[in-house]
């Protein structure tokens, strides 16, 4: 797993990823490559915690 990935999932584990904005914002701060970042626009809404953790962790599985 990527040091990104690894970030990114410490972040939701500790729900910080939503704390000061958007999820376009806070994807700014992780340093993604493109193909990531694009994937993760994707299935990432913001509007709704529990559904976003299962998108990652099925996201990431896959990759």
């Amino acid at each position: 797993m990527s040091e990104s990935a690894k970030r990114l999932l410490s972040a939701v584990y500790n729900k910080e990823y939503i704390k000061d904005g958007s999820v376009a914002k806070i994807l700014d701060g992780l340093g993604l490559d493109d193909k990531s970042r694009k994937v993760l626009e994707k299935k990432l809404k913001g509007a709704k915690y529990e559904t976003d953790v299962k998108n990652l962790m099925q996201t990431w599985r896959s990759g």
